[in-house]
């Protein structure tokens, strides 16, 4: 990935932040997408009361990729951002959930 892409990819995920839908643990997470033909695919958590259900950021990108006709497979790189709200750490580094692992 180049220097480029990944500042393109981290915008991207940055901006998605704001879109999270995180009544529960008031933690945002965003992911950006890179496709093998350089189209980005944003992503973000959305948070269900039955636990199951909530989606995970780097999910909700996939899924999106898919819904535009783009197999997951071709990607060639992603950027995860996160941060809680009405908190003062933000970014806090934090590793991928069990689902995209």
């Amino acid at each position: 990935m180049t220097e480029a892409e990944y500042s393109a990819l981290k915008k991207v995920a940055d901006q998605e932040l704001d879109k999270a839908y995180i009544p529960y643990s008031h933690f945002a997470v965003a992911a950006a997408l890179l496709s093998a033909d350089d189209r980005i695919f944003p992503g973000c958590n959305i948070e269900n009361a039955a636990f199951g259900s909530t989606m995970c950021a780097e999910r909700t990108a996939i899924f999106f990729s898919c819904c535009r006709w783009l197999s997951p497979v071709q990607s060639s790189g992603y950027f995860r951002a996160n941060r809680r709200r009405n908190c003062s750490l933000w970014g806090m580094p934090s590793g991928d959930g069990g689902m995209v692992r």
